[in-house]
């Protein structure tokens, strides 16, 4: 059985009222809301997705800026649209409830282990036969490190010669 798309679904399973299609959100899909009683009407196949984000030897949780349960502590999730990969429904629901997503992702290079300690020393750069013609300062790693420190944040890399290189940032939410 296929899964009825939007244009299956024409009135309010709450009040019968007319459902048209509306952008709420910036960078979401169009939702269903009815014209009535304002009720977003979501078609998803109800896969639910939970991000458990370590953070200090605990967990980042969020309190729900929505309905329902408007201003409970729960950890980032929520459902996965239509047509929408579990991946990047767990990536996007951490963005909308904590902000929180900062990753830096190449297929460059690589960084060799010895070095990774050294990357966020000002002035220092990989010198190799591969990167000699590369140019740069040394200073764009240690600049994005102490913006993150000052923050009280983690940035963290993970690298595989050959393969590239991924940077992770994680930034602590301020109390609210």
């Amino acid at each position: 059985m296929l899964w009825p798309g939007p244009e299956n679904y024409r009135f309010c399973p709450l009040c019968g009222g007319r459902l048209e299609n509306r952008l709420l959100k910036a960078g979401e899909p169009e939702r269903l809301v009815c014209t009535a009683c304002g009720f977003v009407f979501y078609i998803d196949p109800k896969l639910a997705v939970l991000a458990l984000v370590p953070y200090k030897g605990g967990l980042v949780m969020a309190r729900r800026a929505i309905e329902p349960g408007y201003g409970l502590w729960v950890a980032p999730g929520g459902f996965v649209d239509v047509g929408e990969l579990v991946e990047d429904a767990v990536v996007r629901e951490t963005l909308e409830e904590v902000n929180l997503r900062v990753r830096v992702i190449d297929n460059g290079f690589g960084i060799p282990e010895k070095y990774i300690d050294k990357i966020f020393e000002r002035f220092f750069r990989v010198k190799d036969e591969k990167t000699r013609y590369i140019t740069g300062t040394g200073l764009g790693l240690p600049i994005v490190k102490g913006l993150v420190d000052s923050l009280g944040g983690i940035i963290e890399v993970t690298s595989a010669v050959g393969e590239g290189s991924t940077f992770t940032v994680l930034l602590p939410l301020q109390p609210g």
